[in-house]
């Protein structure tokens, strides 16, 4: 973990520990501006080394489109699978819970295995390979556990979105079986 004071603030966020590359940006008068957009900064002390830029909500922007891409893929990927399979009736119950319901589930997608049972999904995407890494929630975590083997990560990987194809592989069960977890954050709060 670099320390604050080895950090070049033109090319990074820094949030509460969490230390990410950004691209450098212009300098135009007082304060930085990113595609015409005006740098504010932080008013006051949070305590917490906060530098936030106007990038940071364009790249979330950005990555909420993917994940509801990948999403939409395996959406359609469990309910054709269902249908192959003669589970016709199923296949139609195939639910997209993190847009029905919201993303505070611990899954995204309800589905069934081959035996009609619930088959919960959570859908990570990435335009990199496999081995890109991924933020798995507390929240997701705790849900996994709760569902054990009912519970699959669906790793959509070299997603090609201007032809909606992708590569993906499922992880089912408890996550922390399968992959290294490394704390990326913490919540602050004023005192």
């Amino acid at each position: 973990m670099a320390r604050e004071s080895e950090i070049d603030v033109n090319n990074f966020i820094l949030v509460t520990g969490i230390v990410s590359f950004i691209p450098p940006i212009m300098y135009l008068g007082r304060y930085p501006y990113i595609d015409g957009l005006k740098y504010t900064p932080p008013v006051g002390n949070l305590g917490c080394g906060v530098l936030w830029r106007a990038y940071y909500a364009e790249r979330d922007a950005r990555n909420r489109d993917l994940g509801l891409k990948g999403e939409l893929l395996v959406l359609e990927f469990e309910k054709a699978r269902l249908y192959t399979i003669g589970l016709k009736g199923l296949a139609e119950l195939v639910r997209h819970v993190s847009v029905q319901e919201g993303n505070g589930a611990g899954y995204d997608i309800l589905s069934f295995d081959d035996l009609g049972r619930k088959k919960y999904i959570e859908v990570k995407a990435t335009r990199g390979g496999l081995s890109t890494d991924c933020f798995i929630s507390p929240n997701e975590l705790a849900f996994a556990k709760s569902k054990g083997a009912q519970f699959s990560i669906y790793r959509v990987y070299d997603f090609k979105v201007d032809t909606t194809s992708a590569s993906f592989s499922v992880l089912i069960g408890d996550p922390l079986e399968t992959f290294k977890a490394i704390t990326t954050g913490y919540r602050s709060t004023a005192k």
